[in-house]
C-alpha cells in the first residue's frame, strides 16, 4: 500500500527530490500555480496529453490544481521508472553480496573447472 506522495516516498528511500525542467522554468518566470498548470498542460504531447484529458474528465474541477497535476504525473510517468530502477538496484546489490560471499577465488576455481571439462 502506498503511503504519502511520490516525493515523500522518494525522500524516505534516500532519493533527493528533483524538479522537472518545466517546473524550474515556470518558477524562474514567477508563475503562479494556475499558470504552471496551464503552461505544463500546453507542453504535453500525444499520449501524455490524452492521459491528462482523461484525468480532467474524471476529476472535479476544484481538484485540478498544480499540486494535483504534479502528483498524478509523477505517479503515472516517474513512479514506474523509479520502481524499476530500484528493483534493478536491489538485484545488483544481491548479486554483489553473493559474489562477495563466494569470493573471487571460489568463482575463479569453479570457472576453471567448468571451462576445462567443457573444452
Amino acid at each position: 500500500m502506498k503511503h504519502g506522495s511520490v516525493a515523500e516516498r522518494l525522500r524516505l528511500n534516500g532519493v533527493k527530490t528533483f524538479k522537472m525542467p518545466t517546473e524550474r522554468i515556470l518558477e524562474d518566470l514567477d508563475c503562479i500555480p494556475e499558470q504552471k498548470l496551464k503552461g505544463t498542460v500546453y507542453l504535453l504531447r500525444e499520449k501524455a496529453y490524452r492521459w491528462w484529458q482523461s484525468i480532467v474528465r474524471g476529476t472535479q474541477a476544484g481538484h485540478l490544481i498544480w499540486e494535483y497535476f504534479q502528483e498524478a504525473f509523477q505517479n503515472k510517468y516517474v513512479g514506474t521508472r523509479y520502481v524499476e530502477a530500484r528493483r534493478l538496484k536491489e538485484i545488483r546489490l544481491c548479486q554483489d553480496m553473493m559474489l562477495n560471499f563466494l569470493g573471487v577465488t571460489a568463482i575463479s576455481k569453479e570457472w576453471s573447472t567448468w571451462s576445462m571439462t567443457n573444452a
